[in-house]
C-alpha cells in the first residue's frame, strides 16, 4: 500500500509544498517504475547475498525513500526519494509472490495469487484514505509529517524483522546442533 502513495498522494504533496506541478507526478511515477525495474533485474543477484535479510533491507530503502521525500525542497530530491521507493517495491513485490507460492498449497496457488493481487489493488484505493487517517489521527498539518512518520515506522519494522530473523536463525542453528547431538548419542 505504501508504494501506491506515490501516484495517489504525490500531486497534493507537490502542490502543498510548491515543489512542482501536478504534471510532475507522471515523471515521478515513471522514475519509481524505473527503480522497480532495476531492482527486479538485480533481485537474482541480491537474493543469494542477503538471503532472509533482503525484505528488511528493502523496508530500510523504502524508509530512506520516504525520509528523502519528506525533507525534499525540489522536484529532483523528490525524484531521488521516489526512485528509492520504487527500488524497494521492486524487491518486495516479487518476494511477496515467492513467499505466497511457498506457503500456499500447489492446488490452491491460483486462488492464493488471485487473492494477493486483489488485496494489492484494494490497497491502492485505500492508500489515500490511509494517508488522511494518519494525518487526522496524529493531527498532522502536512503530508511531510506523514511521510516522516512512515519512514520511522518502516525503519522500526525493518529493525524488528532483522532481530526476529537473526534470533530465528540462531534458534534454528541451536536446534540443529541439539538434533545432531541426539542422533550421535543414540547411535552409540
Amino acid at each position: 500500500m505504501l508504494y501506491f502513495l506515490i501516484p495517489t498522494t504525490m500531486p497534493l504533496y507537490l502542490a502543498d509544498n510548491g515543489i512542482g506541478s501536478v504534471s510532475s507526478v507522471g515523471y515521478l511515477t515513471a522514475l519509481s517504475l524505473i527503480g522497480s525495474f532495476i531492482a527486479g533485474l538485480s533481485l537474482t543477484t541480491f537474493a543469494p547475498v542477503f538471503g532472509r535479510m533482503l525484505a528488511p533491507l528493502a523496508l530500510m530503502v523504502m524508509a530512506v525513500g520516504f525520509l528523502t521525500v519528506s525533507m525534499a525542497h525540489s522536484v529532483w530530491t523528490v525524484g531521488i526519494g521516489v526512485i528509492l521507493l520504487g527500488f524497494a517495491q521492486g524487491f518486495l513485490f516479487p518476494l511477496t509472490f515467492n513467499k505466497t507460492a511457498e506457503i500456499v498449497p500447489v492446488a490452491s496457488l491460483p486462488m492464493g495469487i488471485s487473492l494477493l493481487l486483489a488485496f494489492i489493488y484494494i490497497f491502492q484505493f485505500i492508500s489515500p484514505l490511509f494517508m488522511k487517517g494518519i494525518q487526522v489521527l496524529f493531527h498532522f498539518s502536512s503530508t511531510r509529517e506523514t511521510f516522516l512518520l512512515l519512514a520511522g515506522a518502516l525503519l522500526v519494522t525493518a529493525i524488528g524483522i532483522m532481530l526476529i530473523t537473526r534470533n530465528g536463525n540462531h534458534q534454528s542453528s541451536q536446534n540443529t546442533k541439539l538434533k545432531q547431538a541426539f542422533v550421535e548419542e543414540n547411535q552409540q
